[in-house]
């Protein structure tokens, strides 16, 4: 989440140059924690991406963890 955090904010404060223009990204993230309940790697990558849904509806720009 840590990590995530970070690399969020860091997009968000980008300055990126188009043309004449400056234009902001913003990005939104899932994370899965990895446990005993993940029994396969697409159940993790689907717990990361249903993270990843869950913080587009909630707003965007957020980072979201699925335990």
């Amino acid at each position: 989440m840590l990590v995530a955090e970070r690399f969020r904010k860091a997009i968000m404060e980008m300055e990126n140059k188009f043309d004449t223009s400056i234009i902001k990204i913003t990005i939104s993230l899932g994370v899965a924690a990895l446990n005993d309940e993940i029994s396969s790697a697409e159940m993790f990558i689907k717990k990361a991406d249903d993270a990843l849904y869950r913080a587009k509806r909630e707003g965007r720009n957020r980072v979201t963890l699925m335990s």
